[in-house]
């Protein structure tokens, strides 16, 4: 295509005219020149100002071209798109013809000349998968379906961990302005963050990926997270200034949300802009950072972006906006995945403690509450050393120093239907039981078979990529022979339906506890301050449980084997019985129903991984069975010849249901006040 001739400030600047008709065009100069202001235009127009100015208010011109052309493109449903993602004043210091540009598009009032410039249109990323692809996968979806959890608890968290900080004046407490959230798979880690945005806080989201390269030295480590910390803070900044100062920007309560929903939303342009911006910058600071003296030049590159962001972020929001709190987080940067952080790399340090120091760095002496949040499955996210004694609040990185209790208050059954809707005959059915547990199983209904459901539950449990429900006689039976080589797959299947109690001080019970919440979907429920040990296990999560019976009846002898790791484990002291052999009791009971409902199965029953029915289908191991029936099959046909008479006419229309066990504390119904010859009663609904 041959060049047009533009404004003589661009005609050695390569250009490709985009296809506006003159109407969409003058609508363009006119909206520029309305945005733009008379003080603007002129301060252009006049020879007398001074290059450094210019440059400035070039930039200023350009983002608003891309901000309209944008506009217009969308709106008529154009193909054409002018690229946001690199800072505009960056292009003005690369092409510094682009002022005398800017100057005769002020002078002529043709501003949509300047948009027929190739350096500002964007070029298709070919590479990618279409946003529509991603956009269609569950993972996508279970960022932008209803949320039903609840984010006060971790903002509460946040606002009181920002009082702790501030201690007593000078005298900071705490090493710095990071905490952890640490639970299993699947519980709404994520989420909870994305969802932050409805408490008006500035929300950052990344995951975290296994680094390529685990070879470089303590020094240049320290200099990249120094440029990363520096490019994000200035981002964050250019982006929030930039928002408000937008016509129409409806205030800060406004330009936080419309910056929240792009950067919250897994496959929006926003997001992707972002951080094309930040690794602009990255790559610029990074230059300017002396290696050899990185760890010495922490406060020379970050602290001071960090402080100019804190500060715009208070300039810019307190007192001004609606939703702000005394102490509430204002921005909350997390880091999910972020358990690679915590291995030790060839040249003998680990990453953590390099971005932990940083973070330390410029956030000692800041009052403002910006937080970055490390979410992962394993304790060790964050694991600086502790010293000899423990404070009585928490774990402490540096002596006098310490650090926050990981947060791991996500819920559980958010998702589940109102009881009081539910009928006895309908307990079991597929759609009902998928809701209760952690939220992810309900996230895969209606992009995933009740096959694909499944059998991704049973990987989960067991850990395996390559489990195959096939093979599990198989691998039971390796793992019985040869115990040593995965005693945590079998452990996992059988905890989770009959609460295995472990014997704390076993040799090997603190490992086994911390891989089941990383490996095997062992939830955490609290952690002892100096985050030695996790209270861990499984509570009541139906779906999992029957996944749990299946892979055990999958095989005749899968059951029969898995026992016999049972066996070796309570033998050698692993495994608790219980003051009165409770164990054997649970045993007993819920394999007399697992071999019940397999010896009189009901057609459409959900009874394997492989099912790919209705979802009205009853799940064979949560259907109710018939207390006579049960009862004979238990303890013999003679069982009810050995009662008084009336005992099987009394329950010949009653049922029982029960398809795992888990430990209790407290009773589940209230306490009623005793009345003469009656020692409890439940209420009328229950």
């Amino acid at each position: 295509m041959s060049l047009q001739p533009g404004p003589s400030g661009s005609q050695d600047l390569p250009m490709t005219p985009l296809p506006l008709t003159q109407t969409q065009r003058d609508e363009l100069d006119q909206a520029i020149r309305k945005a733009l202001g008379r003080f603007i235009l002129d301060s252009i127009k006049d020879p007398k100002t001074a290059d450094t100015d210019l440059d400035e208010l070039s930039s200023v011109v350009l983002k608003h071209i891309i901000e309209e052309a944008n506009r217009i493109f969308k709106r008529d449903k154009l193909k054409n798109e002018l690229d946001t993602r690199k800072p505009t004043k960056d292009i003005v210091e690369q092409h510094p013809q682009l002022r005398e540009a800017t100057r005769d598009a002020c002078q002529t009032n043709s501003f949509s000349r300047i948009a027929d410039l190739k350096i500002l249109q964007r070029v298709p990323d070919t590479s990618s998968p279409a946003r529509s692809e991603l956009a269609q996968g569950f993972l996508y979806d279970s960022f932008v379906r209803p949320y039903t959890g609840g984010v006060d608890g971790f903002y509460e968290d946040l606002k009181t961990n920002n009082i702790k900080f501030k201690g007593n004046g000078l005298e900071r407490p705490y090493y710095a302005k990071f905490c952890s959230i640490i639970q299993s798979s699947g519980t709404g880690k994520s989420r909870l963050m994305t969802e932050f945005r409805t408490k008006g806080v500035l929300v950052l989201y990344m995951n975290l990926r296994e680094p390529k390269d685990t070879d470089c030295s303590q020094a240049e480590y320290t200099t990249r997270c120094c440029a990363f910390f520096t490019a994000t803070f200035q981002t964050l900044q250019q982006d929030l200034t930039e928002k408000l100062h937008w016509p129409h920007s409806g205030g800060p309560d406004a330009t936080i949300k419309s910056w929240n929903d792009g950067m919250c939303d897994m496959c929006s342009e926003a997001r992707t802009d972002f951080f094309v911006k930040v690794q602009s910058r990255y790559e610029a600071a990074l230059d300017k950072i002396n290696v050899p003296r990185a760890s010495t030049d922490v406060n020379r590159t970050v602290e001071p972006a960090a402080k100019k962001t804190h500060a715009k972020i208070k300039a810019k929001f307190d007192g001004k906006s609606l939703v702000v709190v005394e102490d509430g987080p204002k921005l909350v940067i997390a880091s999910d995945e972020a358990h690679p952080l915590n291995k030790m790399l060839s040249a003998g340090f680990r990453p953590s403690n390099i971005i932990c120091s940083i973070i330390n760095a410029y956030s000692r002496d800041n009052d403002t509450s910006n937080w970055v949040a490390f979410l992962s499955m394993t304790l060790q996210v964050v694991n600086l050393p502790a010293p000899q004694v423990i404070h009585d609040s928490l774990r402490v990185a540096v002596a006098g120093q310490l650090l926050y209790s990981p947060y791991c208050h996500l819920g559980w059954d958010q998702n589940a239907d109102p009881l009081s809707g539910i009928s006895a005959g309908d307990v079991a059915r597929f759609y009902h039981i998928v809701g209760f547990g952690r939220p992810l199983w309900k996230t895969l209904v209606g992009n995933q078979t009740i096959n694909e459901i499944m059998t991704l539950a049973a990987r989960m449990l067991c850990n395996s990529e390559r489990f195959d429900p096939t093979d599990m006689n198989q691998v039971l039976a390796v793992l019985s022979q040869r115990f040593d080589l995965d005693m945590n797959q079998v452990l996992a299947v059988l905890s989770q339906r009959f609460d295995l109690d472990m014997c704390i001080g076993y040799p090997g019970v603190a490992s086994y506890l911390k891989n089941g919440m990383a490996s095997h979907l062992r939830m955490c429920f609290s952690i002892t301050q100096d985050r030695a040990w996790a209270f861990t296990g499984y509570p009541s999560e139906p779906l999992l449980s029957c996944v749990a019976a299946v892979l055990l009846h999958w095989m005749p002898t899968s059951l029969t084997n898995a026992l016999q790791v049972l066996k070796r484990k309570v033998d050698g002291g692993m495994v608790e019985i219980g003051q009165s052999g409770e164990l054997a009791s649970r045993l007993l009971l819920l394999l007399a129903k697992d071999i019940y409902v397999r010896s009189y199965l009901s057609e459409g029953m959900i009874q394997d991984l492989h099912y790919n029915g209705s979802g009205d289908a009853e799940l064979i191991d949560c259907q109710k069975v018939s207390v006579v029936d049960f009862l004979e099959y238990l303890f013999g046909k003679m069982f009810w010849s050995r009662t008084v008479e009336e005992a099987k006419t009394a329950f010949q229309h009653a049922y029982i249901n029960f398809s795992h066990w888990v430990s209790m504390s407290e009773f589940i119904s209230p306490q009623v006040s005793a009345q003469p010859g009656i020692e409890s009663l439940c209420s009328a609904k229950e």
